[in-house]
C-alpha cells in the first residue's frame, strides 16, 4: 500500500472519529477535496478574468468563502498562473532598451538569464 492511501485511509479514519453520525468513504473525501480544488481555481480565474477588464466603474464581488482561501493557500502553484516573461502584461527594463539604443529585443535574451 502507497503512502498516499495510506495517508487518506489515516484522513478518513480520523474525520470519521469526530462525527458520530455521518460516517464517510476515503472516495467520498477525495471527492470533496478534488472538488474544493475546482471550485479554488474557478473563483481565481474568475477573480483574474474581471481584473483584466476595462470599462470602470466597481469591481464586481467575488463569494467569500474561507474554506475556498484555506484551499488556496494550500495549492498556491496550481492556482496562480505562470510567469511569462514574453506576455503582453510582463514588464520589461526599459532603461536598458533606452540606455544602449537597441531595441528591446535585443535586450530580451539578457533579461531571461538576469
Amino acid at each position: 500500500m502507497g503512502r498516499r492511501s495510506t495517508a487518506w485511509k489515516e484522513l478518513c479514519a480520523e474525520f470519521n472519529s469526530a462525527s458520530s453520525y455521518c460516517f464517510r468513504s476515503v472516495e467520498q473525501l477525495q471527492l470533496l477535496w478534488k472538488n474544493y480544488k475546482a471550485r479554488t481555481k474557478k473563483r481565481a480565474a474568475v477573480i483574474r478574468r474581471e481584473r483584466a477588464k476595462t470599462g470602470g466603474g466597481l469591481p464586481p464581488t467575488v463569494e467569500k468563502d474561507p474554506n475556498l482561501d484555506k484551499v488556496e493557500a494550500m495549492i498556491p502553484s496550481q492556482v496562480q498562473p505562470l510567469a511569462n516573461l514574453f506576455d503582453d502584461d510582463s514588464a520589461l527594463d526599459i532603461n536598458t532598451a533606452v540606455t544602449h539604443n537597441e531595441s528591446v529585443w535585443w535586450q530580451l535574451p539578457v533579461l531571461l538569464y538576469e
